[in-house]
């Protein structure tokens, strides 16, 4: 019996865990620790709420150094305190510069990227990267 009970909790614990959605609508400012409790804090990243097309009223975020363009020394960064199997964002008027999202494991290696690609200045433009 002992043998089944430890099969069965090692069981339960490798469940997966459940979805969670950020949508930076209880933000205000400075995201920060804002959704720790939901396992990611975010660095150089600040809410925005004018309306761009494809954004999520009220609130999208943006780089602190700014609200437009930015580059990869300006990237806002979210950190997860648990592994994590999936993540996505969309970004909002991608241009010829493109949209980049890169993963890495915790001793910093790069595992796995995405980047999406508009036109011109890219007003208007959407695309998810996963």
């Amino acid at each position: 019996m002992k043998a089944l009970l430890a099969i069965a909790a090692l069981l339960a614990s490798a469940a997966p865990a459940a979805a969670v959605t950020v949508d930076f609508d209880s933000a205000s400012g400075p995201v920060g620790a804002t959704y720790a409790a939901l396992g990611v804090t975010f660095a150089n990243a600040t809410t925005i709420s004018f309306g761009l097309a494809g954004q999520t009223a009220p609130n999208s975020i943006v780089s602190i150094c700014c609200s437009s363009v930015f580059g990869a020394t300006d990237a806002i960064t979210a950190t997860f305190s648990a592994d994590v199997v999936s993540v996505s964002i969309t970004a909002l008027d991608v241009g010829s510069a493109g949209a980049r999202i890169e993963a890495y494991d915790a001793v910093s290696a790069l595992i796995d990227f995405d980047e999406a690609f508009g036109t011109g200045l890219g007003v208007g433009n959407s695309s998810p990267c996963r």
